[in-house]
């Protein structure tokens, strides 16, 4: 089962939920000042968290397909921050589609950051 919530497009919350069970939720944002190279059309994809009991079965690329499916158009690009260590993420994130485009480094003790690609 397959549910998303909106709350004044700047906000998406998807969860999935499995035999009545939360199995996985993903955040979509708009842009916002943790990212200035961002644009004012482009969102960001997480934070996105499987259950572990759930992991391994494609839920996570599922939804990142769908989400770039339910919000596609007008030259938006989506962006997915994920630590290079967390290879089940990048493969995941992989299947869906994706592909690296860079790296990132924290410039503000508040979580501000740069592209450094």
């Amino acid at each position: 089962m397959f549910y998303y919530i909106v709350s004044k497009g700047k906000l998406w919350i998807y969860f999935v939920k499995k035999e009545g069970v939360l199995a996985h939720t993903s955040l979509v944002i708009g842009k916002n000042f943790k990212f200035p190279f961002m644009q004012s059309s482009d969102f960001e994809i997480g934070p996105c968290c499987t259950s572990p009991e759930f992991r391994g079965l494609g839920i996570y690329p599922c939804v990142l397909r769908r989400v770039c499916a339910d919000h596609i158009g007008g030259g938006q690009n989506y962006y997915i921050f994920v630590h290079t260590t967390n290879n089940s993420s990048i493969r995941g994130i992989e299947k869906a589609g994706f592909n690296r485009i860079g790296l990132l480094q924290k410039t503000h003790p508040l979580g501000r950051y740069k592209r450094t690609d």
